[in-house]
């Protein structure tokens, strides 16, 4: 999990944010078939016309539950997990025909303890309010970490808010973005990996779309319905 607001900070934030964006039909799940969901939610026969998947070639879908027991243990650890899964992809894209030197529960614990070091991560869980990445010091984080593992081919962007132009643009360069989420349905405050993008439309041509992301939860790709997550805000890595 990612840092939590007191709950009535949290409160005051939904409401405000309630405003903005409505609840999305099936979007309190994971969504693992996004033209299945399009089609649910919003009627029509929709279908994947433009895939942004730079990555998939080296995707590796690691989650909390597997980085849990590392070293002495870990919680509210989302942050340390998307990032680890966002270094095995660079490095394994800067060399391909090479195994990676070293295990993905290592790579974790280096990004863990590194994070605890600078306080960027905070390995506790105090009354849901203090524990997990920081918001305001993720890039930071996400910089630190790939100047630390030797990653000099990419860097991190300021902070943007999550539109469907500012997403596209990331994919269509090339990049990753690093998703700070805090009202989606689902996922409520959790820090995630986005690695793609798929678009839909329907019959009439009507347009949707979802991002594929590495949930942390599950190891293989699920996606979020753009409507049910926009707003919010992410870091780019490019």
């Amino acid at each position: 999990m990612a840092k939590r607001y007191s709950d009535k900070v949290q409160h005051l934030l939904t409401e405000k944010q309630g405003i903005l964006r409505h609840k999305v039909e099936g979007s309190e799940r994971p969504i693992y078939d996004p033209a299945a969901h399009a089609h649910r939610t919003y009627g029509g026969d929709y279908r994947i016309v433009e895939s942004l998947a730079p990555w998939d070639d080296v995707a590796e879908y690691h989650t909390t539950a597997e980085f849990a027991h590392t070293d002495k243990g870990y919680i509210n650890h989302c942050g340390p997990t998307a990032l680890t899964n966002a270094v095995i992809m660079l490095t394994k894209r800067k060399h391909p025909d090479d195994k990676m030197p070293v295990p993905p529960a290592q790579i974790f614990s280096r990004v863990a303890k590194f994070g605890q070091k600078f306080f960027l991560y905070n390995n506790v869980n105090f009354m849901g309010f203090i524990g997990g990445t920081s918001d305001v010091y993720a890039g930071i984080y996400i910089g630190r970490v790939l100047k630390m593992l030797g990653i000099k081919d990419y860097h991190v962007t300021v902070p943007r808010v999550m539109n469907e132009e500012n997403l596209e643009r990331v994919f269509r360069e090339g990049g990753l973005a690093y998703l700070m989420l805090h009202k989606h349905e689902c996922y409520k405050n959790h820090h995630v990996i986005c690695n793609g993008l798929v678009i839909l439309k329907d019959e009439k041509e009507n347009r949707k779309v979802y991002l594929k992301i590495m949930d942390g939860w599950s190891r293989r790709p699920a996606y979020i319905d753009y409507e049910a997550a926009k707003l919010d805000f992410f870091w780019g890595i490019q």
